[in-house]
């Protein structure tokens, strides 16, 4: 089975060899054909097309052509090759947004906002760029020592400037579990549970999730969080899928999970609402962000409604 989703399959080749070489990547950057992807607070750059509806289009730059609006660029990362052409991602000062965007015809962009639109490559390219970014925009210095952090390997390794230190940080990535609960109610009709965060519009509902534990197996925190944000007990977990999640710096770990109890109990710090859906009652859900009285299913970008749609069409799915 093909497992389509957002901001997976990047067609990049990562280069991990190449990073260690700072002769390289000076090549690679100095190269006629280097690409750049800007990145300014979190956001990426995209030009956008007032012929076609304010269509965005991905804006990766030839490093060239951006010369103008590199002179204090930081965090100037590797990204790896493809065809051949080298990939770097850099920060750009604010003082050059007004006039780069001016450039490009467009504007820097939260990716979430945008991503359900983009080509999955390109989305998958985009977020690699604004992890890694996001990274080392939050490390700048040394935990232990409290010296400055230099970027090595391209920028995917940080070091402590105190050479009597040495420590070494790494990007991070944190492990959060996504579930479709499901159950068969006494008419014998397969149902899944979906709750609301407190935060968001009513009726948007999606799968529950949470971040994984230290000490912890991701079943066993499939089965805690359902427990503590629900009520719901959980007995088998099944693996299906996982996504990229760099929103800042997640990984979604997605699953299939059976409960062995029905009535829902709510931390109501965590969910507002929750309800057990049927197949038939999902075909009435309206999109996500659509003004209207219907429930909405989670935004088309999100493993949430992966496996949503993994569970409607399973053939064991009433």
């Amino acid at each position: 089975m093909t497992i389509d989703l957002k901001y997976t399959g990047m067609h990049l080749d990562r280069g991990d060899v190449l990073r260690r070489s700072t002769e390289t990547l000076d090549q690679f950057w100095n190269h006629e054909q280097c690409r750049v992807l800007p990145v300014l607070e979190n956001r990426n750059l995209f030009s956008i097309d007032p012929l076609l509806n304010g269509q965005v289009e991905a804006s990766i730059c030839l490093r060239s052509e951006l010369s103008p609006f590199l002179e204090k660029a930081e965090h100037r990362t590797f990204l790896g090759v493809y065809d051949k052409t080298p990939h770097f991602s850099v920060e750009i000062h604010a003082e050059f947004q007004e006039e780069l965007t001016a450039y490009v015809s467009g504007k820097f962009i939260d990716l979430r906002s945008v991503g359900p639109q983009l080509e999955k490559n390109t989305a998958a390219l985009l977020a690699y760029a604004r992890a890694l970014t996001y990274w080392q925009r939050h490390n700048r210095f040394c935990s232990l020592s409290g010296h400055a952090l230099k970027a090595t390997h391209g920028g995917h390794v940080l070091e402590c400037s105190d050479p009597e230190c040495g420590h070494t940080i790494y990007p991070r990535t944190d492990p959060a579990v996504i579930m479709l609960v499901e159950r068969v109610d006494e008419n014998g009709i397969r149902k899944c549970l979906l709750g609301r965060h407190p935060n968001w519009t009513p009726k948007a509902v999606s799968t529950l999730a949470g971040f994984v534990e230290p000490g912890e197996s991701l079943e066993e925190a499939v089965r805690r969080e359902v427990l503590e944000e629900a009520g719901i007990h959980v007995g088998k977990v099944s693996y299906i899928a996982s996504q990229p999640w760099p929103f800042p710096s997640s990984i979604m770990l997605g699953f299939i999970a059976q409960a062995t109890s029905a009535e829902i109990t709510l931390d109501t710090h965590e969910l507002a609402e929750a309800d057990w859906f049927s197949k038939s009652d999902l075909q009435s859900f309206g999109e996500w962000g659509e003004e209207s009285d219907r429930y909405k299913l989670p935004r088309g970008d999100s493993i949430s409604s992966y496996l949503i749609h993994h569970w409607l069409n399973s053939p064991d799915c009433e």
